[in-house]
């Protein structure tokens, strides 16, 4: 994000601000949900790994997967479809003005097409700092970082501050490519049993998921506050609600998971 801030200083007027309040947004779910899966799954990584429990570490590891897909791709969805007003709600007063907001929202919509990857690259790391190898993660890190200024200096000749939004997102999916690579050429036996399958059926669901929310959202009009916080709870609530149901009438083993726990 210094990076980005850096050189958006040299473009439109704005583009600092627009990057920070996109940012922003995007770091919530990724901070609640990515950062923290990402955390926990280390301790349970490890204790598999010196066990030498690997059918426990694939296990572990696939569900954490389709855990962070399932959260993240829906987000994804609702951040294209509701995220001009997510940013009006929590940011739209005093000298913040339409112009921001447009601004914003690009750049919120640009910095989310990479979130399901920020995630998932957590659990990849995590393998190797289960498995003691700090070096490998750290030497991705610094080929991704100049992999992203390279990046930031094409985009941004071609669509400014949406560019820098686009480069981060376009980094993190060739770190989640290199990890995955990596993880394969270090730990063969590290599979993923049964998750393509699950990721298949989230993307189905989610495709779905952006067709009818696309079709609400036009069921609420207006620009005042309350016409855009009820239309952001509607399509929001209602997203939720049509997103689980589609998974659980498709056989997602995280529903099912999650309505077993609850019953206990």
């Amino acid at each position: 994000l210094l990076t980005d801030r850096t050189l958006a200083s040299m473009i439109v007027t704005g583009s600092i601000s627009a990057l920070n309040y996109g940012n922003r947004v995007m770091q919530l779910p990724l901070g609640i949900f990515g950062v923290s899966i990402g955390t926990a799954v280390i301790p349970h990584f490890s204790k598999n790994i010196a066990a030498g429990n690997i059918k426990g570490l694939n296990e572990k590891l696939t569900y954490a997967v389709s855990l962070v897909s399932f959260i993240m791709l829906p987000v994804t969805v609702l951040i294209f479809v509701e995220g001009r007003d997510y940013i009006q709600i929590l940011f739209m007063r005093g000298a913040f003005d339409k112009k921001a907001l447009i601004m914003s929202s690009n750049a919120l919509i640009f910095y989310s097409l990479g979130l399901v990857f920020y995630s998932l690259n957590r659990i990849y790391t995590a393998i190797f700092y289960a498995n003691k190898n700090t070096k490998t993660p750290f030497i991705v890190a610094s080929v991704i970082v100049l992999l992203n200024v390279i990046l930031n200096l094409i985009f941004m000749n071609y669509w400014n501050y949406k560019g820098l939004a686009l480069a981060t997102s376009v980094s993190s999916f060739v770190q989640f490519l290199i990890l995955l690579f990596l993880i394969g050429k270090f730990y063969p036996e590290v599979k993923h049993k049964g998750v393509v399958t699950e990721i298949f059926r989230i993307i189905f669901s989610s495709i779905v998921l952006w067709l009818v929310l696309s079709f609400v959202k036009r069921l609420f009009e207006g620009d005042l506050f309350i016409n855009v916080f009820i239309r952001a709870a509607a399509v929001s609530i209602s997203g939720l609600i049509l997103f689980v149901l589609i998974n659980y009438f498709t056989g997602s083993k995280i529903v099912k998971d999650f309505i077993g726990y609850g019953k206990k």
